[in-house]
């Protein structure tokens, strides 16, 4: 893959490793073992993030380890001398070189789960002993907020060995062609799964579906006209129930287009470990909003309010506030309300990303005061989303 250079740099990566130790991502200014680089790589199963502008070597370790056959979102960026590092929507962990320096030159290019043999990277560049390529999937490849074209037929690609599809290649090859012809992806267990478009379901989207509630399995979506229900750059109102059935996946995001590709503006809400986590930045800093843990396999009610730069967040009656930093105070033209997931050309905003959507059910959606009666007649777009078949409470 083309290197990138600059004063500024920001990856972001969708992978499941099979093997605690492996170089994710290389980018070098030579091939001789000199100069500038940035790396991402596993060693003991925890991710490290280490760059070089000249000098002095910066090394930024998450601070736990990752699950093995799991996926996982890795995002990585730096300003000048300054790096950070955040896994799985935690919390950013900082690192800073000490050098004058403030450019990386990474011309030579850009390699993703090893490189050639003939190629010497610094020493500085992997963990102690690190010889191994990376042993796993990946989903997806951001480069300032770019998708990278993964395909063996990309233009953007300048070689490859050793590199296969991930997932049941010949289930895709065969199904998702029923009457309503779907998409084939890899959902979070690992399986091939069709993903449907609207108002078709089943194994292979031969059924028809009309439903009020949405169910998920991970790589679908939802979307509304945020616009359509009563609401402003100075306020929003949210109301629903979900029912999860795992304890991570992104539920709700509200932003200016596709999440991340729009603009700096957005609102996005995703589960982590059973706890509900909300984000907000109206354009002068981000603020974090956390729930207690909700139980699975059971209906959770959840409100999001916001006048300005303040916000509540309510789980089963329990409110939770922050105040989002600085003078901003309009969510501006966050127009789409994505729920369940978004879209997979989309970009998380730094370090938000769950690597897949929810799984379980979303019902009784309220935005602006305003009952969404029917979520199959009000969505704008929408895939992988078939009728929930456990009822909420009334």
């Amino acid at each position: 893959v083309a290197g990138v250079s600059g004063q500024q740099s920001r990856f972001e990566i969708v992978f499941r490793t099979q093997h605690p130790d492996g170089l994710l991502l290389l980018a070098m200014q030579k091939n001789d073992g000199v100069g500038d680089f940035l790396s991402v790589s596993l060693s003991t199963g925890t991710i490290q993030f280490r760059f070089d502008c000249g000098g002095d070597p910066v090394v930024i370790r998450a601070t736990s380890s990752l699950a093995l056959h799991q996926w996982h979102n890795a995002t990585v960026w730096r300003d000048g001398s300054k790096g950070w590092l955040a896994v799985d929507g935690g919390p950013a962990v900082f690192g800073e070189s000490k050098g004058p320096l403030q450019q990386l030159d990474l011309l030579y290019g850009m390699y993703l789960g090893g490189h050639p043999s003939d190629v010497l990277p610094p020493i500085a560049a992997t963990p102690s002993g690190l010889t191994a390529p990376f042993q796993g999937c990946v989903a997806s490849l951001l480069v300032d907020r770019l998708p990278q074209d993964l395909a063996s037929s990309s233009k953007s690609l300048r070689s490859s060995s050793g590199v296969a599809q991930c997932g049941a290649s010949s289930f895709c090859r065969t199904s998702c062609r029923g009457s309503h012809l779907g998409v084939c992806r890899e959902s979070p267990s690992g399986k091939a799964e069709c993903v449907c478009p609207l108002s078709s379901g089943g194994a292979n989207c031969n059924d028809s579906v009309v439903f009020k509630s949405a169910s998920f399995t991970g790589v679908g979506y939802l979307t509304l006209d945020a616009a359509m229900y009563n609401t402003s750059d100075l306020a929003t109102d949210v109301d629903f129930q979900m029912r999860p059935t795992h304890p991570d996946g992104m539920v709700l995001a509200l932003t200016q287009g596709e999440p991340g590709l729009g603009g700096t503006d957005y609102l996005w809400l995703s589960l982590a470990n059973r706890t509900l986590r909300l984000q907000l930045d109206l354009g002068s800093g981000p603020v974090t909003v956390s729930s207690g843990l909700i139980a699975l396999d059971t209906w959770t009610r959840v409100q999001i309010v916001r006048s300005r730069n303040n916000v509540i967040l309510v789980v089963d009656g329990n409110h939770r506030r922050a105040t989002s930093p600085g003078n901003a105070i309009g969510l501006t033209d966050a127009t789409q309300l994505y729920l369940g997931g978004v879209p997979t050309s989309s970009i998380s905003p730094y370090g938000l990303g769950a690597a897949f959507g929810l799984r379980g059910c979303i019902a009784s959606v309220r935005v602006g005061g305003l009952a969404v009666v029917s979520l199959e007649v009000a969505a704008v777009e929408a895939e992988g989303v078939d009728e929930c078949t456990a009822s909420p409470p009334t």
